[in-house]
C-alpha cells in the first residue's frame, strides 16, 4: 500500500470518527432533551388533572345537576343553602383560572425545550388544544364571535394572573383570588370572559353558551382520562364511575 493510499485511508477514517462523534452527540443531546421533556410531563401531570378534575365537577354540577340557577344574578340564597351567587360564580371562575395557571406554568417549562416530539407531549397539548376551542366553538353560535386568538389569549392572561413563580405553591389559592377578584377592578376583568360565558346559564336548543360548556366537559374528562393512563394513575377515581354509572348528558 501506498503511502498515498495510507494517508487517504487515515483522512477518511478521521472525517468518518469526526461524523459518527458528531452523530452520537447529536442523538444524546435528542435523548436528554427527551427525557427532559417526559420529566416536566409528568412532573405537571397531577396538578394539570387536579384543575381538570375540579373543573369538570364543577361544570357537571352545573349543566348535569341543574345548579345552573345559581349563576343567576337574581338568585336569592336558600335557607338551607346560604351560597349566593357571587359565592358560586367567584368558585367557578377560579376552577377556570386554575386549569388554566396549570396550563400556562406547563407550557412555561416546555418552551425552551427545543425537542417536543415526544408522543405523550404531543397527545397531551392536542387535547388541551382540543379543549380550549370548545369555549370558542362558532359552530355553534349564530352571532359573530371575535377572533379565536382573542380567546387564547384570555385563556393564557386568566393562567397567568393565578401564577407565582416558584415554590411548593405555584397556584394563588382560593382566599387570596376571591380577595382580589372583590378589591381589584384589572384583576376581575381578567376573569370577566368566564363570568360573560357563565353568568345567567339556562339550558335550551339556541343556548350556544351551554352547548359550547357541554363540549369543553367532554373534552376535560378526554383530557383526564389521557392523563390517568400517562401519569399517575386515576387518582380521583372519575374514570372508574363512569364506567359504572355512565353519563347521559356529558361525553
Amino acid at each position: 500500500m501506498s503511502w498515498k493510499e495510507t494517508a487517504l485511508i487515515a483522512i477518511v477514517s478521521a472525517i468518518a470518527g469526526g461524523v459518527i462523534t458528531i452523530s452520537a452527540r447529536w442523538l444524546a443531546d435528542i435523548l436528554s432533551q427527551q427525557m427532559e421533556l417526559l420529566r416536566v410531563f409528568r412532573r405537571n401531570g397531577l396538578a394539570v388533572m387536579e384543575s381538570c378534575y375540579q373543573l369538570y365537577r364543577r361544570l357537571q354540577n352545573t349543566l348535569c345537576e341543574g345548579n345552573y340557577k345559581l349563576l343567576a344574578q337574581s338568585r336569592k340564597p336558600e335557607p338551607h343553602w346560604p351560597a349566593t351567587h357571587e359565592d358560586f360564580m367567584e368558585s367557578t371562575q377560579y376552577f377556570f383560572g386554575a386549569f388554566f395557571a396549570c396550563l400556562e406554568r406547563y407550557n412555561s417549562e416546555v418552551l425552551f425545550l427545543p425537542y417536543g416530539r415526544h408522543k405523550a407531549n404531543k397527545e397531551f397539548r392536542k387535547l388541551v388544544r382540543e379543549a380550549q376551542r370548545k369555549l370558542y366553538d362558532v359552530s355553534l353560535n349564530t352571532h359573530k364571535l371575535r377572533d379565536h386568538q382573542v380567546y387564547l389569549l384570555e385563556q393564557k392572561a386568566m393562567g397567568e394572573v393565578l401564577l407565582l413563580g416558584g415554590g411548593s405553591v405555584p397556584i394563588m389559592g382560593f382566599l387570596e383570588f376571591r380577595n382580589r377578584l372583590r378589591k381589584e377592578p384589572e384583576f376581575r376583568e381578567a376573569f370577566l370572559p368566564v363570568w360573560e360565558l357563565m353568568v345567567d346559564l339556562e339550558p335550551g336548543n339556541q343556548n350556544f353558551r351551554f352547548a359550547r360548556l357541554e363540549l369543553f366537559a367532554g373534552s376535560l374528562k378526554a383530557l383526564y382520562d389521557f392523563l390517568a393512563k400517562n401519569t399517575h394513575g386515576d387518582v380521583y377515581g372519575l374514570t372508574k364511575k363512569f364506567r359504572e354509572t355512565g353519563d347521559s348528558r356529558l361525553p
